[in-house]
């Protein structure tokens, strides 16, 4: 009688990691097939998700915090000088601001990254032009010498005299 209740206790105990090696094997077929739709750039990981090519996030309004190493960082704005030549404050107010020009985008490339990615995330297009007048831009020679830990600038398009089209 024992030993028929230690079979059927070992039966149970093989069935049960049996299932759990089944499911663990998908899982890994899983992140490895989505590991090569990321390598293959076919999809996007980024922080609200999983985007396939040709899709988009907006986020307004989000939080203050501060910049990390890889988000694009923008040059403060400049600010005027008070009693500066050509200053027509009207009397008792503040003379209305121009906005100024934004300066370059500074970002740090991160293991992995190619000029055509940067491009992309950051204009929305890649085409061969951009990253070619974007590697000249950053004194490359060509856009395979880009390395993990440069600092880009990221002119706009006007800067760069670049015209995207629809």
């Amino acid at each position: 009688m024992r030993a028929l209740i230690l079979i059927l206790i070992l039966a149970c105990a093989f069935g049960v990691a049996a299932v759990w090696q089944q499911q663990r094997t998908q899982e890994m077929r899983m992140e490895r097939a989505l590991a090569m739709e990321l390598a293959a750039g076919s999809v996007a990981m980024t922080p609200s998700g999983l985007l396939g090519e040709g899709e988009a996030v907006v986020v307004i309004g989000g939080p203050a915090r501060a910049p990390s190493a890889n988000t694009p960082q923008e040059a403060p704005p400049a600010t005027p000088k008070k009693g500066a030549p050509g200053d027509s404050a009207p009397p008792g107010g503040t003379a209305p601001q121009t906005p100024a020009p934004l300066g370059d985008f500074m970002l740090e490339v991160s293991p992995g990254q190619s000029l055509s990615q940067i491009a992309h995330q950051r204009y929305g297009h890649a085409p061969q032009e951009l990253v070619s007048k974007l590697s000249l831009y950053n004194g490359l020679e060509n856009a395979d010498m880009l390395r993990s830990g440069m600092r880009l600038k990221l002119p706009t398009l006007e800067r760069l005299g670049v015209v995207l089209k629809q």
